[in-house]
């Protein structure tokens, strides 16, 4: 073997071994990657306050999930959120699309406003838009899922309207 071959096998080598040994640090990698669960104070409102706060009232369902990027520490993610029914706002809305934003992702997220599950039916108290996308009133305050057995709206902040209540409060 001639000095060039020689130094052409020894750099050859010397790149495999460094991509076998990269690839089998990022398979660890990948293989110890754990699910964040992030606490916070989200404000406590009462359902008349985050009805007079909120711009919009809608039923619906989230359809599709994707990462929202922003500068912030935050992580968020963009829900498309079909609307099937609005009480506040434009009734326009109706069988249209919007977009919404939720504190944290899947893998991270926060324990105090767990993410929305996709085609869920949820009533969603909502601010007014900020670039074309709405934001929760209140975070967990301004989310309720839709308990069909019994017609009732549970939020993960322990408050629930039954169907009456919530028949007057949208009025």
């Amino acid at each position: 073997m001639n000095k060039k071959t020689l130094i052409m096998t020894g750099i050859l080598s010397l790149s495999l071994t460094g991509a076998i040994l990269i690839a089998d640090e990022a398979k660890n990698s990948a293989a110890n990657i754990v699910a964040v669960e992030r606490h916070a104070s989200f404000p406590a409102f009462s359902t008349e306050k985050v009805k007079v706060k909120s711009v919009l009232i809608v039923k619906g369902k989230p359809v599709r999930e994707s990462v929202f990027s922003n500068d912030l520490e935050s992580p968020f993610t963009e829900y498309t959120f079909q609307i099937s029914n609005v009480y506040k706002g434009d009734k326009a809305l109706k069988n249209t699309s919007i977009s919404v934003l939720q504190d944290g992702i899947q893998g991270d997220f926060y324990a105090e406003h767990p993410l929305m599950r996709l085609n869920t039916e949820y009533v969603l108290f909502l601010e007014e838009p900020v670039e074309g996308k709405y934001i929760m009133t209140g975070g967990p305050s301004g989310k309720y899922e839709v308990d069909k057995s019994n017609g009732s709206f549970k939020s993960i902040t322990k408050n629930e309207i039954n169907a009456t209540e919530f028949s007057i409060l949208t009025k």
